[in-house]
């Protein structure tokens, strides 16, 4: 290996993606291992932080439950009898004002035709309607040649 380490050799170095050809750099070259330290040092910082957090969580999870009074459970209760009956009632008034059965009419039809021949006619061209000037032009010199 020529020259020093560079940045993303450290960086696989420090995430434990270790090769020979990088560690022998490495007792050879007092430059990069002090770059490596350099690098190294913060992410031991935040591991110890870490360990230390950790240790001062309690061993016991702290559990909390709500207390459930009789009323507080029928209000809940309540309030889920009064959004059914309301569902309840409201359900045949919304049952007069459903759209009526579309039928096909005579007029869609034909539209529907003239749009499928629309369609039909412009695949069926060798070339874009916008384009056709510009054929027509290269047509014409195509003739004269």
């Amino acid at each position: 290996m020529t020259g020093h380490l560079s940045a993303r050799q450290i960086e696989e170095w420090l995430i434990g993606e270790r090769t020979s050809e990088v560690a022998s750099h490495l007792t050879r070259c007092p430059e990069c291992a002090a770059e490596l330290q350099r690098a190294a040092k913060p992410l031991a910082l935040f591991g110890n932080a870490m360990r230390n957090w950790s240790e001062q969580i309690p061993a016991k999870p702290i559990v909390i439950t709500a207390k459930h009074s009789g009323f507080a459970g029928f209000g809940w209760r309540a309030a889920m009898a009064c959004a059914a009956l309301l569902a309840i009632l409201a359900a045949p008034a919304y049952r007069h004002y459903a759209a009526p059965p579309r039928t096909a009419s005579p007029v869609v039809a034909v539209t529907d035709e003239v749009l499928l021949q629309q369609v039909a006619s412009g695949i069926s061209r060798s070339v874009p309607a916008t384009m056709e000037p510009l054929a027509q032009l290269m047509s014409n010199d195509l003739n004269r040649e």
